[in-house]
């Protein structure tokens, strides 16, 4: 289950980034000699094939080629988890591949080596990289996670490959611990861990018995904890799940998370907290697709919001420089709550290209620090959509708002949309506020609302740059809370396009959301 990345399928080769052509990144074909059953595709830096069974055939290699040089075969590790059974066929993902490269793949018979498939034309294609994950560059400036950004695994990156069958074993309870304990990466490589197909089962709210005995604790967390190394959590092919259990990265830097579809969880999805310093950051939360957690009001410590689980992504506790950017987050409530206190700051973080279907609120609440928000689809909102809560700037551009009550808000984006009495209020930019370009540096996309969007959207009192509010608190006393948007610095005109080596940037709200349709969530088969 365990192996290193320089004995993997291609070693590591430094390349130039070239544009990041997302338009090609996705690729489903039959095959061109019309073999009956043989799917293959692309996947940014995976490519894939499907295959019925041949009768007597119980094995298959796997060899690709790139841009015409010597064949390389998937081996050891890689063989036995990427080349698999999957409905009554096979499947072979190959990921970690270079960027903008040509493969072509070869499917032999294990038996007598003879080629059975062969798939042409498969392109790679690079991950749009954009936000404040991205600068400053961090300790490792041409990598993010365990990863180099021309797509290939870190030199010596370790590789654990997890499935329901190996879980306890891959996830090591001494090496994930839930309090205390060593570092998740005590030899300081960089960490792969892949799932494969759903890991996990839940017999009923709050069952333990069903997933890796590293989560077995209080919140159902596995938790990443004090790794500064380079980690990325990713899901193998389009049906790998986490079910009845979230992650948890605590005092780390450099993790990436993709490609994983996440339901039941009973706590967090996915929870990324800080240590009161400066010293965690670098978060890259990409392509995965976030349903609903536990139903567990009834339990004993439980609040009445916590009807599906608590967060979706939370990020809090000084946790900074993070980017969230094309998930599909289904029938969520509480989404995304970065920052939890008046006392935490967070700094800065980049939302970008993703799609909230029928969800509730938070995409995102934010409290202190500054976040980026664009280009994100708003498919139903039952209670608010963006919220800028104490000290919270956020500047808001091409969004596109479908049937969202409260498009955005500044204040009462408590729980269940109550406000909070000694809360400050935050502020909103768009290109609706007076002297916004002064404000931000730059000229902004418009968000798009649709007729129910806009019923609900105040413009004098859900955005601005200035805005209090006078209530009365706790202890009786009438106060008046005041805040200003405060510019952002670094200034997200270094986050975007090809500031960070991205030929996307921030496009217009139609356009953007016809491409968080068809790239947000998991990959797709």
């Amino acid at each position: 289950m365990i192996k290193k990345a320089k004995k993997m399928l291609i070693k590591p080769l430094v390349l130039s980034i070239l544009a990041l052509l997302l338009t090609s990144c996705v690729l489903f074909r039959d095959d061109p000699a019309g073999i009956t059953g043989l799917n293959y595709g692309v996947w940014f830096n995976t490519v894939w094939a499907e295959w019925p069974q041949i009768a007597g055939v119980n094995s298959f290699t796997v060899e690709l080629i790139r841009n015409g040089g010597p064949p390389a075969a998937l081996t050891g590790d890689c063989a036995q988890f990427l080349i698999r059974r999957v409905n009554n066929g096979w499947r072979v993902d190959a990921p970690g591949l270079h960027n903008d490269s040509n493969y072509v793949m070869h499917i032999r018979r294990a038996d007598t080596n003879d080629i059975v498939h062969v798939t042409s034309g498969l392109q790679t294609t690079p991950f749009d990289r954009q936000g404040y994950a991205f600068i400053p560059a961090g300790p490792r400036p041409h990598t993010l996670g365990a990863y180099y950004l021309d797509g290939t695994p870190r030199t010596n990156a370790e590789i654990i490959y997890v499935t329901h069958e190996n879980m306890n074993e891959a996830l090591d309870p001494a090496r994930f611990p839930a309090a205390g304990g060593n570092s998740t990466t005590p030899g300081g490589n960089p960490l792969i861990i892949r799932f494969i197909g759903t890991v996990g089962v839940l017999g009923y709210v709050g069952d333990h018995s069903g997933i890796p005995v590293a989560a077995r604790n209080a919140n159902s967390f596995l938790t990443i904890r004090n790794s500064t190394a380079g980690i990325t959590i990713e899901g193998i092919g389009p049906d790998a799940v986490i079910y009845g259990f979230g992650f948890q990265i605590h005092s780390s830097s450099d993790v990436v998370v993709r490609n994983l579809s996440f339901r039941k969880f009973f706590e967090d999805a996915i929870g990324i907290h800080g240590n009161n310093s400066h010293v965690q950051t670098h978060f890259w939360i990409h392509n995965n697709t976030i349903y609903t957690g536990q139903d567990s009001r009834h339990l004993p410590g439980r609040d009445d919001d916590h009807r599906f689980g608590d967060g979706a992504v939370d990020i809090t506790n000084w946790a900074n420089h993070f980017t969230v950017s094309y998930n599909r987050f289904v029938d969520s409530d509480k989404v995304l709550l970065w920052g939890n206190s008046m006392a935490d700051m967070i700094t800065y973080g980049t939302l970008h290209h993703n799609w909230f279907i029928n969800a509730e609120s938070r995409m995102p609440r934010v409290r202190n620090g500054w976040i980026h928000v664009f280009n994100n689809l708003y498919d139903g909102v039952r209670n608010y959509a963006i919220g800028a809560g104490h000290r919270g700037n956020i500047i808001a551009e091409g969004n596109t708002f479908r049937n969202a009550r409260r498009p955005f808000i500044i204040s009462g984006i408590g729980h269940g949309g109550t406000s909070l009495g000694e809360d400050y209020p935050g502020a909103i930019i768009t290109n609706l506020v007076p002297d916004y370009q002064i404000l931000t540096g730059r000229a902004l996309q418009p968000n798009d609302m649709d007729t129910f969007s806009r019923i609900t959207f105040d413009p004098a009192l859900d955005i601005g740059a200035h805005n209090s509010y006078t209530r009365r608190i706790h202890t009786g006393e009438v106060v008046t809370r005041t805040h200003t948007f405060v510019p952002f610095n670094p200034p997200v005109s270094q986050t975007i396009g090809s500031a960070v080596g991205s030929t996307v940037g921030v496009q217009t709200a139609a356009d953007s959301a016809a491409k968080v349709r068809a790239y947000a969530g998991v990959m797709r088969r």
